[in-house]
């Protein structure tokens, strides 16, 4: 089993919302697109879904929370393998569905390639980065780099400041989900890392 959190999507101009209900408590089992949270902001109502099937682990907000775009939701326990973009989605999906000896292989890889620790894929996500956003102006990693913790993986550029992204967890680069010159904002997927090491 590995970890996914739950985000705040941009919520644009609003800039925060409140949390008005939570459908689900720790510990239930939730299916993928299952309404997890609904947040209302000045301008809609918003119902924030689990994009894949997992077990609920950790509630971040109650009730009457204030919310902004990027916050931590909820973390839900998965599959290992998955991992919170859309195109790790649809492969889980397919791989469901249809069996292929390319999913088996993405299974049995990482079995046989750790002995005290379970790979699992981690996000890198775009920190408070202010209002406005900051433009991406150099990224130091390619897929199938080894990275160790704190090694800087990308850099941006805000109206203010120049603010470097160093790597959360030590493992490889398997996907960057970031183009140079795209314009960023808190909680964007940067790239995704298979990793053994623990949160700690």
């Amino acid at each position: 089993m590995t970890d996914i959190q739950l985000l705040v999507p941009d919520l644009g101009d609003d800039g925060k919302a409140e949390v008005i209900e939570i459908l689900f408590s720790e510990g239930d089992n939730i299916s993928a697109e299952d309404i997890v949270v609904v947040l209302e902001s000045d301008k809609a109502t918003m119902e924030i879904p689990c994009e894949q099937s997992g077990q609920l682990k950790e509630l971040r907000v109650k009730l009457g929370d204030e919310v902004a775009s990027g916050d931590l939701l909820a973390i839900f326990s998965v599959e290992t393998g998955a991992s919170g973009n859309a195109i790790a989605q649809e492969a889980s999906q397919e791989a469901d569905s249809t069996p292929s000896k390319e999913s088996v292989e993405e299974k049995e890889i990482p079995q046989s390639q750790t002995k005290s620790s379970e790979p699992r894929l981690v996000t890198e996500l775009v920190p408070d980065v202010g209002e406005g956003g900051a433009e991406l102006i150099e990224i130091l990693c390619k897929v199938g780099d080894e990275v160790s913790k704190d090694d800087i993986l990308f850099v941006l550029e805000s109206d203010k400041a120049t603010m470097e992204i160093p790597a959360s967890f030590s493992g490889e680069v398997k996907q960057i989900n970031v183009s140079l010159g795209d314009k960023l904002s808190m909680g964007n997927a940067l790239a995704e890392i298979l990793t053994t090491e623990s949160d700690s």
